[in-house]
């Protein structure tokens, strides 16, 4: 696991990452078994797995992996990590991981319509 996201309440996880630099998971999911163990046993149903240049879901061993490219994921992190740097001279109430989910739901819906185009 590369980044969890813990609750604000419980402290237990509630959302993981696992950063790759490879299609190859993409296509043979079983391969993250690591992935798969910390998923089921924190009851996390859709992590996010970067690939270079995959983006979809795929389901395994009942869990539902949403593959992004890192090349996405990386400029959504750096946005949101200046927009909080800025965010913040002013307040300090910026929830920078919500942001950060929010933008890459943003960021997967316009990949998904250029590809449709």
């Amino acid at each position: 696991m590369d980044m969890v996201g813990l609750s604000d309440t419980t402290l237990k996880p509630i959302w993981a990452l696992e950063i790759k630099w490879s299609d190859r998971y993409f296509e043979k999911p079983k391969e993250l078994k690591s992935l798969i163990k910390f998923c089921q046993e924190n009851s996390i149903k859709t992590p996010i797995v970067t690939s270079i240049s995959k983006e979809r879901e795929v389901e395994y061993a009942d869990v539902l992996f949403q593959f992004l490219p890192s090349s996405g994921y990386a400029y959504t992190v750096g946005k949101n990590t200046l927009g909080m740097k800025i965010k913040n001279k002013h307040t300090k109430t910026l929830s920078f991981f919500k942001v950060q989910i929010k933008d890459l739901i943003l960021n997967r819906m316009i990949l998904f319509r250029l590809n449709l185009n």
